[in-house]
C-alpha cells in the first residue's frame, strides 16, 4: 500500500507540479505555432476556450500588452467552470 501511495504522489508531482488546469492549458496553448507569433493574449485565450473568450471579450480584442483585470477574472471563472463540467461529464463545451 505504501508503494502505491508513493507512486501516486510521484505521478501527481511530475504531471502537474502543482499547476492548476488553467495554467497547464495556457502553457499548452502558448506552444501552438500560431500563438507563438501573436503579441496579444487573444490567441492563447481563444485556444483555452473559444466559448469563454466570446462570452467575456466578444468583439473587443486585446491590444498588445493590454490587460483587463475584470475580464481576466471572468474568463478564468468561465474556463474553470467549463473544466469542472467537462470533468464530471455533464458538458464538454470546448
Amino acid at each position: 500500500m505504501f508503494k502505491t501511495l508513493a507512486l501516486l504522489l510521484i505521478v501527481l508531482v511530475v504531471n502537474g507540479k502543482g499547476k492548476t488546469s488553467d495554467k497547464l492549458k495556457r502553457e499548452e496553448c502558448e506552444k501552438v505555432e500560431v500563438c507563438k507569433w501573436d503579441k496579444t493574449e487573444n490567441c492563447v485565450l481563444r485556444c483555452m476556450s473559444e466559448t469563454c473568450y466570446e462570452q467575456v471579450y466578444g468583439d473587443i480584442a486585446l491590444e498588445p500588452g493590454e490587460i483587463h483585470r475584470e475580464q481576466s477574472r471572468l474568463f478564468l471563472e468561465c474556463f474553470r467552470k467549463e473544466e469542472k463540467l467537462g470533468k464530471f461529464g455533464k458538458s464538454n463545451i470546448v
